[in-house]
């Protein structure tokens, strides 16, 4: 692949993303954005929020990033990765059309296709994006696959964990049991790290298109997205200014954010 064929589909997905998000963003019932009347006075302290316009910044920024986050790993994983970067999606329709239908594959995300062989991609977003429980599933269903491979019922070179963003010196220990190499604590995992790489940031990118700058491609495919979209007459922004007031406006029964009174007042009509 080369870099202008990945840019122009990047940003090409990216656009429509924008376009979606854009559009969930003017649909939103804002009334579902609600303010936990507890934890709120302790934001405001933390963060030296000082009245209402300010608190409802804060909780409608977090309430949109956290749907942004969530949907541009959809974008990745859906969009970019099979229509850009060449992988094969394993949907449902694609494992049902390829019997693989066992459990063990639920945590298998893509196959990417080399000269020397199909590698089995399992992703994750960053560092943080897996737990222990998470590991020692996913060294249980890869060890699943690897005895499915040792009877010959599947083929593949290796299994990669790609983490879209960070460094592999970063990683959490997670990511090392994953591949049933412990130190300190004993888990339930068995060594499996012959066969199950991780590859993170740069090096994920790189491996997956055989360049080194291949992140940088999928950066200039965002802004070229970011460049097209600038003649949407800032919908995005309208909408939510929009949601801002509103958040507001519910916030404006408390004439002092930082008064005890005012908050009881508050949680005394929240759980009416």
């Amino acid at each position: 692949m080369d870099e202008e064929s990945v840019v122009s589909k990047v940003a090409e997905l990216t656009a429509w993303w924008i376009s979606q998000r854009t559009a969930k963003i003017e649909q939103i019932e804002h009334g579902s954005m609600e303010v936990n009347p507890f934890l709120a006075p302790l934001i405001c302290a933390l963060h030296g929020l000082d009245d209402a316009r300010e608190l409802a910044n804060f909780v409608t920024a977090g309430h949109f990033y956290i749907g942004h986050g969530t949907g541009f790993g959809k974008l990745i994983d859906e969009k970019i990765l099979p229509r850009a970067f060449g992988t094969e999606k394993l949907d449902k329709a694609f494992r049902l059309r390829n019997d693989l239908t066992d459990p063990a594959f639920d945590d298998i995300d893509h196959i990417v296709r080399k000269p020397e062989g199909i590698y089995l991609l399992s992703q994750k977003a960053s560092k943080w994006t897996i737990q222990l429980g998470q590991a020692m599933g996913l060294n249980r269903s890869f060890k699943s696959l690897l005895n499915m491979r040792d009877r010959g019922e599947i083929d593949f070179q290796k299994i990669i964990v790609g983490v879209f963003y960070g460094h592999g010196d970063d990683l959490t220990d997670k990511y090392r049991i994953l591949r049933g190499v412990t130190t300190g604590a004993a888990h339930d995992v068995v060594d499996i790290s012959e066969h199950v790489e991780v590859l993170s940031g740069r090096s994920f990118w790189a491996w997956l298109a055989g360049d080194a700058k291949a992140q940088e491609w999928v950066v200039k495919g965002i802004f070229r997205a970011i460049r097209e979209a600038a003649s949407d007459e800032g919908r995005a922004e309208k909408a939510t200014n929009e949601a801002d007031g509103e958040m507001t406006g519910m916030l404006s029964n408390i004439g002092d954010i930082n008064d005890e009174d005012d908050w009881i007042k508050f949680i005394n009509m929240v759980n009416r």
